[in-house]
């Protein structure tokens, strides 16, 4: 709602431009009028725009769920190393690496089996004897300020036998 009404402002914000811009004293004609018009709107969808960036940060909105899957679980496996998904940053001897554990996990739904990954930031892990894993979608709807919805990252159930998580490990730092 506040988005068509952001839209509207602008579009009128054109028009009075314009029509100011015609009617100004100077010989600049229709395209000094129209690069005025131009400016004025550039400046006032800035504006306009930056408030509507300071709402849609500000007013909460629900997560919405978008959709939901099961998929039978046949393998479940944590990263022990940075994956693929990593970046960093290296200077004389001075530097960092950064990335995000993942869980790899392979999936079997009918006849067709795929191995997929998922964040382990974004998982649960039950060993409640299940041998599945629930898949939700979500997205962020604000009907006020937006028509559309912003997706956000997928959130993982996995249910394993009992006794599947390792517990007896050592970690060695050298």
């Amino acid at each position: 709602m506040i988005f068509w009404l952001f839209l509207s402002i602008l579009t009128l914000a054109v028009i009075i431009a314009l029509a100011s811009g015609a009617t100004e004293p100077y010989t600049g004609g229709l395209l000094m009028a129209f690069m005025y018009a131009l400016l004025t709107t550039m400046v006032g969808g800035a504006v306009l725009g930056a408030a509507w960036a300071g709402l849609w940060c500000l007013i909460p909105a629900p997560d919405v769920q978008t959709g939901h899957e099961t998929h039978s679980l046949r393998a479940l496996a944590t990263s022990s190393t940075i994956n693929s998904k990593f970046g960093g940053s290296f200077m004389l001897s001075y530097g960092y690496v950064k990335g995000e554990r993942v869980l790899n996990y392979v999936a079997e739904d009918g006849s067709a089996v795929t191995v997929r990954q998922a964040f382990a930031d974004h998982a649960v892990i039950y060993e409640d004897g299940g041998r599945s894993v629930e898949v939700t979608h979500t997205a962020k709807a604000n009907g006020w300020l937006a028509p559309w919805t912003e997706a956000r990252p997928d959130s993982y159930v996995f249910h394993v036998p009992a006794g599947s998580i390792q517990s007896d490990y050592t970690i060695q730092n050298q």
